[in-house]
C-alpha cells in the first residue's frame, strides 16, 4: 500500500540525522518515495534495499557486534540504518515506527524524546487514516519544477 510505504519514509526521515552516512540513507528513502509515487521501478527499490542493507550491516559492526565498546550514537546509527532498510522491505514496513523510536531512545539529544516522537508518529498516522477515510490522498505526489 502506497500510504504505508510513504508513512515508513516519513518515520525514517525523522531519524535520518542519526545516521553516520545519512547521504546514502537519504538516497535510499528518495528511491522508496519515488517507488511509492510510481517514479521508480521495483529494481530501483531492490537496489536501494541492498544499499540500505549494507549500511545496516556496517552499523552492526559498531553496535551489537561490539556491545562493550559501542556508544549510544552507534546504536542510534544502527536503528536509523535499520529504518531505511525496513522501509524498502514490505514485510518489515510495519516495524519502522518502532525502529525509529529505538533510534530516538539511543540518541544523545535529550530534547528529541521518545514521547515526542511517538506523539508525532501517532498524529501523522491519524492524519493519514483520516485522509484515507475521506478518499483523499495523504501524500500528494510532489511535482518538480525547473526551479528545483
Amino acid at each position: 500500500m502506497r500510504e504505508m510505504l510513504l508513512f515508513s519514509v516519513w518515520c525514517s526521515r525523522r531519524v535520518i540525522h542519526l545516521m553516520k552516512n545519512n547521504k546514502e540513507g537519504e538516497k535510499v528513502l528518495d528511491v522508496a518515495e519515488q517507488f511509492a509515487n510510481g517514479n521508480a521501478t521495483l529494481d530501483d527499490l531492490e537496489n536501494a534495499a541492498q544499499v540500505a542493507l549494507s549500511l545496516r550491516q556496517d552499523a552492526d559492526k559498531f553496535s551489537y557486534a561490539k556491545p562493550a565498546t559501542a556508544t549510544r550514537s552507534d546504536f542510534a546509527n544502527y536503528y536509523a540504518c535499520f529504518c531505511c532498510w525496513a522501509t524498502t522491505r514490505s514485510s518489515w514496513r510495519l516495524n519502522v515506527p518502532d525502529l525509529a523510536l529505538s533510534a530516538v531512545a539511543f540518541s544523545k539529544n535529550m530534547s528529541f524524546s521518545i514521547d515526542s516522537e511517538k506523539k508525532a508518529q501517532e498524529d501523522e498516522l491519524k492524519r493519514v487514516l483520516e485522509c484515507i477515510d475521506k478518499n483523499q490522498n495523504p501524500y500528494p505526489m510532489k511535482v518538480k519544477t525547473n526551479e528545483q
